[in-house]
């Protein structure tokens, strides 16, 4: 563009997950309970030692079930 704005450039740079991260959550995603229509994850202290992750880190995975057909997340 000639005002050297770039939409894709952008939104790949938002978009970048490092290794770890997809590594977390597929952890996450492979091992979430399902209650009813609440689905679950137990982030316990081997969680955090195996992904070396402190609480405020593990914090910004409590997303990662939302929006999964009609069912809540906890």
């Amino acid at each position: 563009m000639q005002n050297g704005f770039h939409p894709q450039n952008i939104l790949r740079e938002l978009n970048k997950r490092s290794l770890k991260d997809i590594q977390v959550s597929g952890k996450i995603l492979s091992n979430f309970k399902k209650e009813g229509r609440v689905l679950y994850y137990v982030i316990d202290e081997a969680f955090l030692k195996e992904f070396e992750l402190d609480s405020l880190r593990a914090a910004l995975y409590v997303n990662e079930l939302a929006n999964i057909d009609d069912n809540s997340c906890w």
